[in-house]
């Protein structure tokens, strides 16, 4: 109830509708007005996965109250998604660490304020940790289904799900046939939609939107400050050419630059990478609402503006923190890698996926169920070890997380 409670609470404050929100909006109300899955209600979509648009659309049929509708699910989503990390973490670990993971998502203040906005990351969170514990749970067709339907909420898990089932014909190891049945539910899952695509679009996809223009994005070295989205925009707008923005078709000159930027200047490209990346992993709070947000983290330290100082390093510190909890963990349970390969390899695959593409903090949020855990594991292995120590009880494994817990 009370991540339930603070995502609530995130309702409260005012929000504009993103750029993307609107995209997801049109695509409803033609799906409830024209019975069609269109951006200007004529022309077939193949640009947005479907899931999101189509809640959108259930949602306006229902109530005429339905972005609150819709906010308030995100909310119980939201909440839910927290009670299953708890649930991974009391089975694979023990209870320690599951309290101590479902307070650390419980209050973790991005997951809170993406409820708020008619996006999909809260939908698709839930939807991954949902398949990750039904795999955990064997039922790995039932968690092919989820992750499934995962990426028909966002298309960059698709690739995760081949790898998954490739991963299923290596050399005999425990887990080879439930990747195999998960990876094959999953594909079920997607087919429908993706033969859709390729009958009105004419190639195999099942969203194009993001590839090119996140590839393009990465190749540039973006500065800090009020221009940034003023440099992601010129960009856009410079590849769009003839092509309507947020086509397919622009995705593809999008990637056209790019490559030709990379091969332009691979060294520059990869120092550009390696300075993208790390905000997967970091969140400077430039949502909360308050008036210490008012400037950017560089006009702070120039007018001295410690309140916004503190507060922006503060967030960022504390979220790498979490990160390097979380490797720290997942060292820990190291030689169980097999048996926990629900939980680190989605966030292994986003973390590697994201390296040539654009990256903003909020790609990351589908990384935080996973890294509350192993950050967790973590803090309660060194707690444990430290009353070990002032017991003079020291042991290899004073966690017990190197052993299966007790069902």
């Amino acid at each position: 109830m009370a991540a339930f409670a603070i995502r609530l609470a995130w309702l409260a404050a005012p929000h504009a509708l993103q750029p993307d929100s609107l995209e997801y909006i049109r695509l409803a109300r033609s799906i409830v007005s024209a019975g069609t899955y269109s951006a200007d209600g004529v022309t077939p979509s193949t640009y947005r996965p479907p899931l999101y648009p189509f809640l959108l659309a259930a949602a306006q049929v229902v109530t005429t109250h339905w972005l609150a509708a819709v906010l308030v699910l995100q909310c119980i989503l939201g909440a839910i998604t927290v009670g299953l990390i708890m649930a991974l973490g009391r089975r694979l670990i023990d209870a320690r660490v599951a309290l101590v993971a479902g307070v650390l998502l419980a209050c973790a203040p991005m997951t809170g304020y993406f409820a708020s906005l008619l996006l999909t990351e809260t939908l698709f969170t839930f939807l991954v940790v949902v398949g990750m514990f039904l795999w955990t749970d064997k039922r790995p067709l039932a968690a092919g289904l989820a992750l499934g339907a995962g990426v028909l909420t966002r298309a960059s898990l698709l690739p995760y799900i081949l790898l998954l089932g490739l991963a299923g014909f290596l050399p005999p190891w425990s887990g080879r046939r439930a990747s195999r049945q998960i990876a094959a539910a999953a594909l079920i899952v997607i087919a429908p939609w993706a033969a859709r695509n390729a009958v009105s679009a004419g190639r195999l996809t099942v969203a194009d939107a993001g590839w090119g223009t996140n590839l393009l994005i990465g190749t540039i070295d973006l500065q800090t400050g009020a221009n940034r989205w003023v440099q992601i925009n010129a960009a856009r707008s410079a590849d769009a050419g003839s092509a309507a923005p947020g086509s397919s078709a622009a995705e593809a000159a999008a990637a056209a630059r790019a490559v030709r930027a990379i091969r332009a200047d691979p060294a520059g490209w990869a120092l550009v990478r390696v300075r993208q990346w790390i905000w997967l992993f970091v969140d400077a709070g430039d949502y909360l609402p308050v008036t210490a947000n008012g400037v950017s983290f560089r006009q702070a330290l120039r007018a001295r503006r410690a309140d916004t100082v503190l507060l922006k390093a503060g967030f960022a510190a504390g979220t790498v923190l979490l990160a390097l909890l979380a490797v720290c963990g997942a060292w820990l349970v190291r030689g169980r890698a097999v048996e926990l390969l629900p939980l680190w390899s989605f966030p292994a695959y986003l973390a590697a996926a994201h390296a040539p593409m654009f990256v903003e903090p909020r790609y990351g949020l589908p990384l935080v169920p996973f890294l509350t855990l192993f950050g967790a594991v973590a803090l309660v292995f060194w707690s444990a070890s430290a009353s070990a120590a002032v017991n003079s009880q020291p042991g290899a494994d004073p966690g017990g997380f190197a052993r299966r817990a007790p069902a």
